[in-house]
């Protein structure tokens, strides 16, 4: 996953050039894109492996 500059701003290489319009609800996984279910899943990920390490340094102090 690289970047590329569009305009004036950074943007990943696979972002779509625009936002879709939804008329469903926001929330359903049927109407995320691709690009919007990875960054879900890789923060989802980052968030998990803090909880794990905040827990462990707390055991440990």
């Amino acid at each position: 996953m690289g970047m590329s500059f569009r305009g004036n701003t950074w943007c990943f290489k696979d972002e779509p050039d625009n936002d879709p319009v939804d008329a469903a609800d926001a929330s359903s996984s049927a109407t995320r894109t691709h690009y919007e279910q990875e960054m879900l899943r890789m923060v989802t990920t980052l968030f998990d492996q803090h909880q794990t390490w905040t827990t462990k340094l707390e055991s440990i102090v």
